[in-house]
């Protein structure tokens, strides 16, 4: 079973007379990356991650290879063409673009937040449910990992 960060890593915080308080702590990722107390469970930890969102990849690309991307009557080929062609590349841009420091008016993002966070929860609960067929684990998995994201 995935365990998540917490349950994996946290810790009764220690008080000034040594014994265990009622606040629990969680380590920050370089911590548990760099120090020998917590490096082997930490690989383990990212290890399944990894191994977790390359499952939920392949199922992906196996549901996209079965379904037709077509405009109008005419097939294109399939999502996973689509999938090549244009979001692969869309992604990259957007990377760039963030990159190179583009502006945005964040007056006008910040008033898209509210939705854009309900959006963004229901999403998650659908990828989750959908991921959890495939692999139990995924209802726990942390598809909001900033080291994944690099």
């Amino acid at each position: 079973k995935k365990l998540t960060m917490k349950e994996r890593f946290q810790s009764r915080r220690i008080l000034k007379d040594g014994t265990e308080g009622k606040i629990f702590d969680t380590p920050d990722t370089v911590v548990l990356q760099e120090d020998p107390q917590y490096r082997k469970a930490w690989i383990e930890y990212s290890a399944l991650d990894a191994k977790l969102t390359w499952d939920v990849r392949n199922v992906l690309q196996t549901k996209l290879e079965s379904m037709e991307w077509n405009i109008g009557n005419q097939r294109q080929g399939t999502l996973w063409d689509f999938y090549q062609a244009y979001w692969i590349d869309f992604g990259e841009l957007l990377t760039q673009m963030e990159r190179e420091g583009i502006r945005v008016d964040t007056d006008y993002i910040k008033s898209l937040e509210p939705i854009a966070n309900e959006d963004l929860r229901l999403a998650d609960l659908q990828f989750r449910l959908w991921a959890s067929q495939y692999s139990p684990e995924a209802m726990v998995m942390n598809i909001s990992s900033d080291l994944q994201k690099r």
